[in-house]
């Protein structure tokens, strides 16, 4: 008898560890986060991060401003890194960029910033007259499981040195 119900139990826990766990709520959140917000959620999300991507420029942050950037997928990302870092290194940055239209968030969680951007560079080490760059830029954006990333910026020689 002792034998009969050691081996029922034995059969039941098997079947209990053979089924699947049920989808837990914080699997289900999870699930929920890996799709783009909502287009009205999107743009309020994209806007903050412009305004954080003009403070890391202004604050000489070249890591905060990279690590925007999905670097798989920006094309020769190692050339502009090295563009990036120079100019904070060699110039003091002012910027201000202007929001000029936000593209709304495709199914597959694609979307664009368009930025009227005005950028003023003071060579750190010397005092000659700033020079001063205008031009109309454009983010695409990717949403990923670390948020909204980087992964193209046109024109890309605004941040040449």
């Amino acid at each position: 008898m002792k034998s009969r119900i050691a081996m029922l139990f034995a059969l039941a826990l098997a079947v209990v560890l053979a089924a699947p766990a049920p989808k837990s709520l914080a699997g289900q959140k999870k699930k929920q986060e890996e799709h783009a917000p909502d287009p009205d959620e999107a743009k309020k999300q994209l806007t903050k991060l412009m305004r954080e991507i003009g403070f890391d420029l202004e604050g000489g942050s070249s890591r905060s401003f990279l690590q925007r950037i999905n670097q798989s997928k920006f094309d020769d990302y190692p050339h502009f890194e090295d563009s990036v870092e120079r100019l904070m290194r060699e110039d003091s940055i002012r910027i201000n960029l202007r929001t000029a239209f936000t593209a709304p968030p495709t199914p597959e969680g694609l979307a664009q910033v368009a930025v009227d951007a005005d950028m003023e560079l003071a060579k750190k080490d010397s005092n000659a007259k700033p020079e001063h760059r205008q031009k109309q830029l454009t983010f695409d954006f990717e949403w990923t499981s670390r948020g909204w990333m980087i992964n193209n910026i046109s024109p890309r020689s605004f941040f040449n040195p």
